[in-house]
């Protein structure tokens, strides 16, 4: 397994516990104050910026005569790139829709929103980024790693 092999799983555990926890920080504050409240849960998808750290975790160790990244590297991140900005922009411009037809024309939309819709799409981008690398990697064999 190569070292962005190793940074994308390390990033699906941190977006999957990050929509763990706040799935049940939602739970709870839906059962124990109510929706409105529960919103409020939404904010532990920051729990996501520790996937920022995964290049510093997964430092690559080089050898002599080692090719640690080529040209069919290159190639794969910059399509996993472009499912990440394809993900997160669907992500942001069906949440703005939603939350359109939701509140109307008249209606306000609470300022702590705003901020959850970009975190959201961020994640739903490194999701995106991430599973992309792990299938394009997976359809090259073990001999491309």
């Amino acid at each position: 397994m190569n070292r962005a092999q190793k940074i994308a799983w390390f990033n699906l555990i941190v977006v999957a516990i990050t929509i763990g926890i706040t799935a049940a920080a939602v739970i709870a504050l839906t059962l124990s104050s109510g929706m409105p409240w529960a919103l409020y849960g939404l904010g532990f998808g920051g729990i996501v910026v520790f996937s920022l750290i995964s290049p510093l975790v997964f430092r690559g160790k080089k050898h002599p005569g080692e090719i640690s990244f080529d040209e069919r590297d290159e190639h794969i991140h910059r399509r996993a790139l472009q499912a990440s900005d394809s993900a997160s922009c669907t992500l942001f411009l069906g949440v703005c829709m939603g939350v359109f037809l939701v509140v109307g024309l008249s209606g306000s939309v609470p300022a702590v929103v705003l901020p959850m819709m970009v975190g959201w799409a961020f994640i739903c981008g490194k999701l995106a980024e991430s599973i992309a690398i792990l299938v394009q990697y997976r359809k090259g064999g073990k001999e491309n790693e």
